[in-house]
Order: structure tokens, then sequence, then C-alpha cells
């Protein structure tokens, strides 16, 4: 994957969380390249102080984000993509985390 498509996808990610005020990191493949590390990445890690359904009802449809149906409570997958036919579109994943203390009204 090239690193500008998951550059735009870490970018809308970013806009639509810190827009709602949502606490959150990317990590993995993707966050140790950026940091310029010898890391090849096919997608983006996340983990975000929300629910599985505060996510999808947040992301869903959204700026080219179309989740993945997942059974996991604790986790949700989303193809990001910018173009109408979904080319090249990027994995996102979120693992989404109540931190103690953390109140989430974003949705």
């Amino acid at each position: 994957m090239r690193l500008s498509r998951l550059n735009d996808a870490a970018i809308a990610l970013s806009r639509l969380l810190d827009t709602a005020g949502i606490k959150f990191g990317i990590f993995g493949g993707y966050a140790i390249a950026v940091m310029g590390g010898q890391r090849e990445s096919k997608d983006i890690d996340c983990v975000a102080a929300l629910t599985k359904q505060q996510v999808i009802a947040m992301l869903d449809g959204k700026e080219g984000f179309v989740a993945v149906p997942q059974t996991r409570e604790d986790y949700v997958a989303f193809l990001w993509s910018n173009t109408t036919n979904r080319q090249n579109a990027v994995l996102v994943e979120i693992f989404c985390e109540q931190f103690p203390g953390e109140l989430c009204s974003c949705v």
C-alpha cells in the first residue's frame, strides 16, 4: 500500500475523531513508518475511547468510511477510500476501549 493512501486515511480518521473530541491513538506499522522506521504497513491501527456502536454511528458512511461486519465487541474494521469506485481502499482497524473516567457523549 502506498504511504500516501495511508496518510489520507489517517488524516480523514483523525479529523472525524478530533472533531468529536474522542481520545485516540494510532499505532502499529503505519505509526512506525510515519516516525521514520523501516516498516511497511497495509493498514491503519487505532485505539479509541468509545464503544463499537458509537464508532460505527460516527464513521460508517462518512468521509469515505464503510464498516466491515465483525463479531467482536471491542473492534471495528472499516474500508476507507476517497474514490467512488473504492479502488485501493485502506483497511482501518479501530480497537474500542472505555478508559476509566472517560465519558463519550459523541453519539
